[in-house]
């Protein structure tokens, strides 16, 4: 039933709290400024099935706080000191010590559904096309808690000029209390995955290899209700996929943008594009990056005789295909060094494009950095990492890095050095394999600033 899906979670949270001094304790003037409150939490939500394969998730949020006492602000212009009168204005805070309550909730609904496509061909190597679509939209709302009637929020003069200050009477609370603004969003999202089915001579049963075209393929876009201007969001195209295993990892995005942007002061004005002339969007940002890595077999796996599974290489020798970015990679999920790997070598290129406008004309800013490691064993006991990079927009090197790894048996040592660039340093690190004993460690360790 669609009411057994219907789950909660409360939690009620009471603190108090005081900050003074051990010779103040035991005065009644220091429990009067004791913090206190108490803070009731209720989420519920739901999720149920519509039309059979559209999914919807509704959820309430709710909060609740008890406090004893409130606050209010006055405004003065003017204080008498020593019976003359001075004009200096200021807000005075007044404690009132009696119970009061506060809430605040919000509401959204989410939903999903996926639609399959297929698309078979009775000849050739190809034999079959799948596309994946998967919308979802969601809407969330929140009401403005600063309006009157909800009585959280007052209103205090605070200059000789007539301006005015809101604010709220559960500031001091050690929950705090409602949040500001009024919240409504609409958001739309649109998933794409392709995938394709040839013949394989490998697969001995159903002669198939399934082969990802694209991994993922989304649209995101917004609408806020609840602003004057600018309602739409800015329109997100994000996709990647690996184009041969993990030798090659593609991604890209970029940013469109449904406003017009003046060019004389590259300022956004509420305004459609597409009214100036310059088409439904314009492009602010793109993005796009490679990465990949070539990792020797483990040798932990050829001396048990071991294979490797999805498609990396048996005990024979072959070269299996890991994504390894960074050094931390050669650490385990203990923060031990694994020297059964002899060697991997891994690379990661970025390009990053902006647009705006400078003195009234379209301007592009274009950077590109290129990423290497390379991380090899020089003897079994024995590992070395370096890594570098290159900025071609400053056409100069990236922070260059050596780390050498050696394995004392139940201990390890790691040697950490910058040696070119403005933050030149090295670190030397002694420590226990044990994760027990982790905390157990000898260092030694000198920065940039120490160079200077």
């Amino acid at each position: 039933k669609w009411y057994e899906n219907i789950g909660f979670t409360y939690t009620l949270d009471t603190r108090n709290e005081i900050n003074t001094f051990d010779s103040l304790l035991g005065k009644k003037e220091t429990y009067q400024n004791m913090q206190n409150g108490m803070l009731h939490v209720l989420p519920i939500s739901t999720n149920f099935k519509l039309f059979k394969n559209v999914v919807i998730s509704p959820s309430f949020n709710y909060r609740e706080y008890w406090y004893l006492n409130t606050i209010r602000k006055s405004f003065i212009d003017s204080v008498d000191v020593e019976g003359v009168k001075t004009y200096r204005p200021t807000i005075l805070n007044d404690t009132v010590n009696k119970f009061k309550t506060a809430r605040d909730f919000s509401l959204s609904i989410s939903s999903s559904w996926r639609l399959f496509g297929i698309l078979s061909f009775k000849k050739g190597k190809l034999q079959a096309i799948r596309h994946v679509i998967t919308p979802s939209i969601s809407l969330s709302y929140k009401p403005d808690f600063t309006k009157e009637h909800w009585g959280f929020y007052k209103s205090v003069k605070k200059d000789t000029f007539g301006n005015t200050l809101l604010y709220s009477i559960f500031e001091q609370g050690i929950y705090g209390g409602p949040p500001t603004g009024k919240g409504g969003n609409i958001n739309f999202s649109f998933g794409n995955n392709i995938q394709i089915k040839v013949y394989s001579k490998k697969d001995s049963v159903n002669h198939t290899k399934k082969i990802t075209l694209l991994d993922n393929l989304s649209f995101n876009m917004g609408y806020n209700f609840a602003l004057d201007s600018f309602k739409f969001t800015r329109l997100s195209i994000r996709g990647n996929t690996n184009v041969v295993g993990n030798i090659l990892n593609l991604s890209f995005g970029t940013t469109l943008d449904p406003y017009y942007t003046d060019p004389n002061t590259n300022r956004r004005i509420s305004q459609a594009n597409i009214k100036n002339g310059e088409g439904f969007f314009r492009l602010t940002a793109f993005n796009f990056a490679l990465n990949g890595s070539f990792t020797s077999q483990n040798l932990g796996n050829i001396k048990s005789g071991k294979n490797f599974v999805n498609g990396v290489a048996g005990p024979f020798g072959s070269t299996r295909n890991v994504l390894r970015n960074n050094i931390s990679d050669l650490s385990s999920q203990n923060g031990e060094i694994d020297f059964n790997i002899p060697w991997s070598i891994g690379y990661n290129y970025a390009l990053d494009l902006s647009k705006s406008y400078s003195n009234g004309k379209d301007t592009s800013l274009v950077t590109q950095t290129l990423g290497l490691n390379l991380n090899f064993n020089v003897t079994p006991k024995w590992k070395v990492g370096i890594n570098t990079g290159y900025d071609f927009r400053n056409k100069d090197f990236n922070s260059t890095t050596l780390n050498v790894f050696r394995d004392l048996h139940c201990w390890q040592m790691a040697f950490n050095w910058v040696p070119l660039g403005p933050r030149q340093s090295f670190s030397i690190e002694i420590n226990v394999k044990s994760q027990m004993l982790r905390q157990l460690r000898l260092a030694k360790r000198r920065s940039w600033v120490d160079f200077e």
